[in-house]
């Protein structure tokens, strides 16, 4: 009789590592073969690395701390015109009709009965 042992955690993890890296070592060659590149050449330019902010991050701080400024420039500024009252609903209107030629069309004027 054959007796079966359930492999340990760290086993299980070898063996999950293990596949994860042959999968990507076959990506990695697959990357390489469809780019023409050397196998060596992981495609990443190493030279002029930095740290610290430039003067375009710097450009784009300044460019958002003029533009909050502003914001907060409109929202102190004094307000505007009162808005006008809506007309009441029983109001009377003039309404006038031109023909092509411009001149008034005379209508007589609709009581709504």
């Amino acid at each position: 009789m054959v007796s079966y042992q359930e492999p340990d955690q760290d086993e299980r993890t070898r063996h999950i590592r293990e596949y994860d890296k042959r999968r990507q070592q076959r990506a990695d060659r697959l990357f390489h073969w469809s780019l023409n590149m050397p196998p060596e050449d992981d495609g990443v330019n190493n030279v002029g690395n930095r740290s610290g902010m430039g003067w375009k991050e710097l450009a784009v701080i300044a460019a958002l701390v003029a533009g909050v400024g502003y914001v907060a420039s409109l929202s102190n500024t004094a307000p505007g015109p009162a808005v006008q009252q809506a007309a009441p609903q029983d109001a009377e209107y003039d309404v006038i009709f031109y023909d092509d030629a411009g001149n008034k069309v005379r209508l007589d004027r609709w009581t709504g009965e």
